[in-house]
């Protein structure tokens, strides 16, 4: 059963994440969650974006301790109204929760360079990740 977490859960976490440097497959932990696993919540980010808004990393959810195989690419949203893809900014959110993977939730949050060159991010990417539900891990 899932139900609402204690109250030292985690609620909002704001990344200013300038000048992070990440190689082709190299990957950022945003927020990790544990002993907490995160099942409700909502994350916007402000990443490097091409000519037509598509993220130049991608952004991930699972679990970093089981594997990183558990991670899986989120549902995201591109807010076109709120991006400047010529400006190589684009702004993207997703709502957090179970996945595939992770059917009872989360605890990691990791941008991961997909593309075959090196991504610096700049002054303006930044992430939140807000947690409205989860529990303890029983098992930490």
């Amino acid at each position: 059963m899932i139900s609402s977490g204690p109250a030292n859960l985690p609620t909002i976490e704001w990344h200013h994440i300038h000048g992070v440097t990440l190689g082709p497959g190299q990957f950022l932990d945003l927020a990790d969650t544990t002993p907490f696993i995160t099942t409700k919540g909502h994350s916007a980010t402000v990443l490097p974006c091409d000519n037509s808004g598509q993220p130049l990393v991608r952004l991930f959810a699972g679990i970093i301790d089981a594997g990183i195989n558990t991670l899986e690419s989120p549902n995201v949203e591109y807010l076109q109204q709120l991006s400047s893809p010529q400006d190589g900014l684009c702004v993207y959110h997703f709502d957090v929760g179970t996945t595939i993977n992770n059917p009872h939730g989360v605890t990691d949050f990791a941008i991961i360079n997909t593309r075959n060159n090196v991504i610096e991010l700049t002054d303006r990417n930044t992430i939140t990740l807000s947690i409205t539900e989860g529990y303890k891990n029983k098992s930490d």
